[in-house]
């Protein structure tokens, strides 16, 4: 057989190639002859859909901080039906998943619409990410404290605090109400800052605490020396034991306070008018 081609009046067109001059739905034809008999079959309908090329209808260039993770669907939109395909810019491979965490650097993409029916694919337009830094702050580690001694854990970074909110968080992650802490064990806090001009946050920093393992001590006993009841007026002897070999130990009346050790374990009060409770 022998096929002729027509358009969609049923005019002969010379070739089988065709070149629809808008969007839309065309119906061609071809028919067959029979070489030895000359016989003409039908018009046989060849229906071709046109679709337009598919468009990026708007990008969305950002600002961003460092380490913010970004959907791409943020950076551009395009028309009915179609899908956006992001490439770094001069990359002819689509990045992959469907945001990105920035670095440091600005980026660049170039974004393209795809006929989620054709898969037909319209021209790039770039987009770009401005990056600002993440803020850096130095933190320092306290000394080792006492179980249950105040610390605050503003002491351990330096910064210009009126530039930044500061935010201190506990093990599991929660906000602490303060700064304030008094762990009687060990324990690591986090703290992370947020740059007031620019509103990026630094990297979340461990602040650990360390607290002497050793308890309190309770082993130790404060007393009169002979244990004698005390006139009014007459000086004595206060004295203090404890089994560690080696101690200090703070003693006050409420008003005055001293120190006894292990090396000088006893001091004369002066006369006194009245009974104190020492402890």
């Amino acid at each position: 057989y022998t096929l002729d081609y027509f358009d969609q009046h049923k005019a002969l067109l010379t070739s089988n190639r065709v070149t629809p001059p808008a969007p839309g739905e065309y119906t061609y034809y071809v028919q067959a002859t029979d070489p030895v008999s000359g016989c003409i079959g039908d018009y046989q309908p060849v229906v071709i859909e046109v679709r337009s090329i598919p468009e990026v209808t708007a990008i969305y260039p950002m600002d961003v901080c460092e380490g913010e993770t970004i959907l791409f669907t943020s950076l551009a939109t395009g028309g009915k039906d179609t899908k956006l395909n992001f490439y770094l810019q001069g990359s002819s491979t689509p990045v992959g998943g469907d945001r990105v965490t920035v670095g440091s650097q600005h980026i660049t993409y170039e974004v393209e619409a795809e006929d989620i029916y054709s898969g037909c694919t319209g021209v790039r337009r770039t987009v770009t990410l401005t990056v600002t830094p993440r803020p850096v702050i130095t933190v320092t580690q306290p000394g080792t404290i006492c179980p249950g001694t105040i610390y605050d854990l503003s002491q351990s970074l330096s910064i210009w605090f009126d530039d930044y909110d500061v935010k201190y968080f506990d093990q599991k992650g929660m906000v602490l109400s303060s700064s304030i802490v008094s762990p009687i064990t060990t324990t690591d806090y986090n703290v992370q800052v947020t740059d007031k001009s620019t509103g990026c946050t630094s990297i979340i920093h461990t602040i650990t605490v360390d607290v002497y393992q050793s308890a309190i001590p309770t082993d130790y006993t404060l007393s009169i020396q002979g244990g004698k009841a005390v006139c009014a007026g007459q000086s004595f002897v206060l004295e203090a034991t404890c089994t560690s070999p080696s101690w200090k130990l703070t003693y006050t009346d409420g008003v005055t306070t001293g120190t006894l050790t292990d090396a000088k374990p006893s001091v004369v009060i002066s006369g006194i008018t009245e009974e104190p409770p020492y402890y």
